[in-house]
């Protein structure tokens, strides 16, 4: 899962607190230099640049918090495997609490996005050992070897929802989107339906109140040419986070036989992007249950004007199929056959 850069938490744009006082004027002062630029880097999206900044800083104060906080979302932001590890070393050290400290969520969150993409990795080796698609080495029984990274994935994600859980009870009346957001996938992953849906529902009012601010952001007559496009990707980060979480939703509501209420969430879904095919068919399939027979045609034939998928798809030809047997009346209360049409949520 790639985290967005404007989703991310703003990193304190003060100059470290903690280690630099021990420090002589000529080494503090280049401390800062260094510390400024990463922050800089880091804010612009140059990870590469704002790591070799952040290295030189740490060159000369290694215990700064905010130092290592900022190393940590560096790697995470960077994003390959290596990293996420690397990003779950610096964020531990500074996640923790003390005496005269509280617990920093900022840390928690990264460390539970670290855990989260730690635990999806084994998830999808595992799937694709079992698949044949990569053997273990020689050594190992490929059915243990799966059965034990499904195990790692496992402890991977049960810490990193401790963790998210954490940051959301650090602000409850404002935790941070990538908390409630990644909560509501690693419920669902877990088969933990009905705590996701929990996650998704205070998400979705979250990101509401958020694209409510920034649209009234927009029509402040002032707003700068840099706020406006700030403001603007914001919203459209927002919009496309949330029709993610009523998809979830929807999927899981349709598995459990809650049809109407999936139908409300792709209803949702809809109003928000129209220009999402997949949906007007997994919206039949929840009309067809419910014997709405009008209303899943008409999803359908949507669905065949939208998709770019060809003719031989299985979801194309299950679409016409059933049309052409609705029309002809036969099974008028038939439900949409198949699986839902895939989304790109991870």
């Amino acid at each position: 899962m790639r985290l967005p850069a404007s989703a991310l938490p703003p990193l304190l744009a003060l100059l470290p607190s903690c280690g630099i006082l021990s420090l002589s004027g000529e080494k503090q002062r280049a401390y800062d230099v260094h510390y400024q630029n990463a922050q800089y880097w880091y804010d612009a999206g140059d990870f590469n640049r704002a790591l070799q900044q952040a290295h030189r800083a740490l060159a000369i104060d290694d215990g700064d918090r905010e130092l290592l906080l900022l190393l940590g979302w560096i790697h995470l932001k960077r994003g390959t495997l290596e990293d996420v590890y690397k990003a779950e070393g610096y964020l531990e050290q500074v996640a923790g609490g003390g005496l005269f400290r509280r617990r920093w969520y900022k840390a928690t969150l990264g460390l539970g996005l670290a855990l989260r993409r730690q635990g999806d990795y084994l998830r999808e080796t595992a799937e694709r050992m079992e698949r044949g698609e990569i053997r273990p080495a020689s050594s190992k029984d490929p059915k243990e070897e799966v059965a034990r990274l499904r195990g790692r994935a496992e402890e991977k994600y049960a810490r990193a929802v401790d963790l998210l859980e954490e940051t959301v009870t650090l602000d409850p009346l404002d935790p941070h989107p990538l908390a409630l957001d990644n909560l509501q996938q690693l419920h669902a992953l877990r088969g933990e339906t009905e705590r996701s849906l929990a996650c998704g529902t205070r998400f979705v009012e979250q990101a509401r109140a958020s694209r409510q601010f920034w649209t009234r952001k927009l029509e402040e007559p002032s707003l700068s040419a840099e706020d406006e496009r700030i403001a603007r990707e914001r919203l459209a980060e927002n919009l496309v986070r949330e029709v993610e979480s009523r998809g979830l939703a929807a999927n899981l509501l349709f598995k459990r036989g809650r049809y109407a209420e999936a139908a409300v969430e792709l209803d949702a879904l809809l109003s928000l992007d129209p220009d999402r095919p997949e949906e007007y068919y997994n919206r039949a399939r929840c009309r067809g249950e419910l014997g709405e027979r009008e209303g899943a045609v008409s999803d359908l034939q949507e669905f065949l004007r939208r998709t770019s998928l060809s003719f031989d798809a299985p979801e194309v030809r299950r679409a016409y199929d059933l049309i052409r047997a609705w029309e002809e009346g036969e099974r008028a209360d038939a439900p949409v056959p198949g699986p839902p049409a895939a989304r790109s949520r991870s």
